[in-house]
């Protein structure tokens, strides 16, 4: 093996990214990722996709998916088994394969959180048949459309834009709705691969909505930033060191990355398996 093939072999299995951000709480659980493989290249996706997960790191990369369905699907667990997030995404390319319609769905959610609210009667006795549970969920779901504006030999330029659905609930006491749009674009020059994407171009707005009862209007809520940063202007460096690995077994890929949850917290790392399928019918087969 030469050396520039050992180099390009490391930096295919691995990624180290190292950047400032100012700590941003809304709609978190969007920069987390989609995809083992996606997980363990980090940014450098937003140049490279070519699968089903482009809807989230950059629709562009959707018209890579070509005469046949896509399917992809990846489970992790962060804080020990407490938070969970799931992702499934299905590309649909049309006829003549210039365009790529893509749906993706993104689930972050700690569930069977204990409401002890009401744990102690008026009386001051404790009733554990008061404890309730509830989930605290961020749900995501994307539309996606990728089209081929330029394809030739030794130059392709691709676009996208993607439409995004938010949902954010806190039990029964808390919902909130929010819309944004990204765009993406791709472009293939030789052995050169080009990509930018640019996220919640409109903002993202999240819409909230509360409903308490008259009892837990008299509870004592209480919520405060532990270090003092009230306007979440605090610019923290973050270090996301990742691998992953994978293979393909006939019209299934299984990828694998160690990485972490993503965020300005301190590093969570968690292993990550994700499949993708190639929706081939046996006609396709024959015809290939």
């Amino acid at each position: 093996m030469t050396l520039k093939t050992a180099a390009l072999v490391l930096l295919s299995l691995t990624s180290l990214s190292s950047i400032a951000q100012f700590r941003k709480y809304s709609n978190e659980f969007l920069n987390i990722g989609a995809g083992a493989r996606g997980l363990a290249m980090g940014s450098a996706q937003v140049a490279s996709v070519q699968d089903g997960t482009a809807g989230y790191w950059n629709p562009a990369g959707l018209t890579a998916v070509e005469n046949h369905p896509q399917a992809n699907l990846m489970h992790a667990e962060y804080f020990a088994g407490i938070g969970k997030y799931d992702y499934v995404s299905l590309a649909l390319p049309t006829t003549g394969n210039k365009r790529t319609i893509g749906i993706s769905a993104l689930r972050f959610a700690v569930d069977d959180i204990m409401n002890t609210l009401f744990l102690v009667e008026p009386d001051g006795t404790v009733n554990y048949n008061n404890i309730q549970s509830f989930s605290s969920a961020d749900y995501a779901f994307i539309v996606s459309l990728a089209q081929k504006l330029k394809e030739s030999s030794n130059k392709n330029i691709n676009f996208g834009i993607n439409a995004k659905v938010i949902h954010r609930s806190v039990g029964s006491f808390a919902k909130a709705w929010g819309f944004g749009l990204d765009a993406g674009l791709q472009i293939k020059t030789g052995n050169w691969h080009l990509g930018v994407a640019a996220r919640d171009i409109t903002t993202t707005f999240n819409s909230w909505s509360f409903s308490f009862t008259e009892k837990e209007k008299e509870a004592n809520f209480q919520r405060a930033l532990s270090d003092g940063d009230t306007l979440n202007q605090k610019k923290v460096w973050i270090y996301q060191p990742s691998a992953g690995a994978g293979f393909r077994l006939q019209n299934v890929r299984i990828d694998y990355a160690f990485t972490n949850l993503a965020n300005q917290s301190n590093p969570l790392y968690t292993h990550v398996f994700s499949l993708q399928f190639d929706l081939v019918n046996d006609k396709s087969k024959k015809k290939k």
